[in-house]
């Protein structure tokens, strides 16, 4: 339940993909509430896929780059889109690109929170190679 999330404690919020979900999280005053109060805060945010188009709604991408499913780059306010990353980082906003993205948009996500080595580290363990 959205009401019981406390981000006094909150180091990142992450919003899944999949457009089913992206529309009903959209249609939630609830979260765009969440998610605003969290950037206010300096929680990290997050979004793969079809979600960054959230934050771009909300503003939260403005001069800043980005990435998401290429259909919906358009979707992305005024940030600078990054159409062939996997995932990006800027300021306190991690984006990415699609599904199929998913190990570059985790240990990005990784690295942010804990550093180049710990990713690295998670990556040895996982034997991504692109």
């Amino acid at each position: 339940e959205l009401s019981q999330v406390d981000l006094s404690n909150a180091e990142m919020l992450v919003l899944p993909g999949g457009l089913g979900g992206v529309e009903a999280l959209w249609a939630d005053d609830r979260v765009s509430t969440l998610i605003q109060e969290a950037a206010g805060k300096g929680v990290w945010l997050a979004a793969l896929c079809a979600a960054p188009i959230l934050l771009g709604r909300w503003g939260l991408l403005d001069g800043r780059k980005a990435t998401s499913y290429p259909t919906r780059h358009s979707q992305l306010g005024k940030a600078e889109v990054l159409p062939e990353a996997r995932a990006v980082s800027d300021g306190k906003f991690v984006t990415g690109h699609a599904c199929g993205s998913a190990f570059d948009f985790g240990l990005k996500l990784v690295e942010v929170l804990r550093g180049e080595e710990a990713a690295r580290a998670v990556n040895d363990v996982i034997y991504y190679r692109r």
